[in-house]
């Protein structure tokens, strides 16, 4: 059973309150490569701004300016739910695919401080439990430090992304190139 998971938000600030437009996450073995369940919510605007969270100008002409990423989050009225059904979804699949070990979870992300920081804050403000223990957390960009950058560019070359600043996508390229990451340096296991 797989017990590291990768997270991605796609949102209208980079602050902690920030509005979210959509949580990707895909479970993974970062020694092996390997990508498990994936799991992906586009959530409804209006119920982020209920709680008052907030759209920064910056972020919002980020998208204006990028209408392909936009579509997939701003696009899909069939499939949004509101932020609370969104994060209870999400920390239902956490609990399910760990089988129940929520402790053994590690939460990865590309910065911790960014999509751990609001998916708690918006945890408090839906008055849902934020279920994992905090010092469970991985950054991915402390762990792409130890690779010289060449390797990495070269990785990147030969693994185009796919579904830019689409959570779930962006979720599982972070996943495949942690895993790469570790291989390179020779890790055979994690603490």
């Amino acid at each position: 059973m797989m017990k590291d998971v990768m997270v991605d938000l796609e949102t209208l600030d980079t602050e902690a309150d920030a509005v979210i437009l959509s949580i990707g996450a895909c479970y993974f073995d970062p020694i092996k490569g390997h990508i498990g369940e994936v799991f992906d919510r586009v959530v409804d605007v209006d119920t982020c701004l209920k709680k008052n969270m907030k759209i920064s100008a910056s972020a919002l002409n980020f998208w204006l300016k990028n209408p392909k990423a936009a579509e997939a989050v701003f696009g899909d009225e069939v499939s949004k739910v509101s932020l609370t059904k969104a994060l209870a979804s999400f920390f239902a699949f956490l609990k399910y695919e760990s089988g129940d070990r929520l402790g053994k979870v590690r939460l990865w992300a590309n910065d911790p401080s960014f999509d751990k920081s609001m998916i708690t804050y918006s945890a408090r403000a839906c008055g849902v439990q934020y279920p994992l223990d905090f010092w469970n957390t991985r950054c991915v960009r402390t762990v792409l430090g130890f690779l010289p950058p060449v390797l990495f560019k070269r990785w990147k070359e030969d693994n185009p992304r796919q579904g830019y600043h689409q959570a779930s996508y962006d979720a599982i390229y972070q996943a495949q190139y942690v895993s790469y990451v570790l291989r390179e340096l020779g890790c055979e296991e994690l603490f």
